[in-house]
């Protein structure tokens, strides 16, 4: 999974961007902290799945989140800094994969369902 970081002019901060790499199969809602100097606009989460593809290796879905930052001011106006963050995150600048979180979570909450299912069912064999 690429995590990749950009300013709101569209700008890419590449020495920030990094992968994060997962260990087994699974879904989940995974959480972003900003860059040193930066605040991310709006969620700072996203969400993934981690399958096997046909030679066994590990896949996520989504393979790249691009979250939008901007720099951090240093002149002490956090109180006006985090009113303006909360009015850009309900404006919908969310990370890339926010479009379909709901259709996201809700096909994860059916395969948390089906593993539970299945698990139940070993369980009593």
């Amino acid at each position: 999974m690429f995590i990749r970081f950009e300013l709101e002019d569209g700008t890419f901060l590449e020495d920030e961007s990094f992968e994060r790499y997962y260990d087994d199969v699974g879904a989940g809602i995974e959480t972003v902290e900003a860059p040193d100097g930066y605040e991310i606009i709006g969620e700072n989460t996203y969400a993934v799945e981690i399958s096997r593809d046909e030679s066994s290796n590990l896949v996520a879905d989504p393979s790249e989140v691009t979250f939008q930052v901007r720099p951090v001011s240093s002149s002490g106006t956090s109180g006006t800094e985090s009113s303006s963050a909360g009015s850009t995150a309900s404006s919908g600048k969310n990370p890339a994969t926010g479009d379909h979180a709901p259709m996201v979570l809700a096909a994860l909450a059916v395969l948390a369902a089906f593993g539970v299912g299945i698990t139940s069912k070993k369980q009593r064999s």
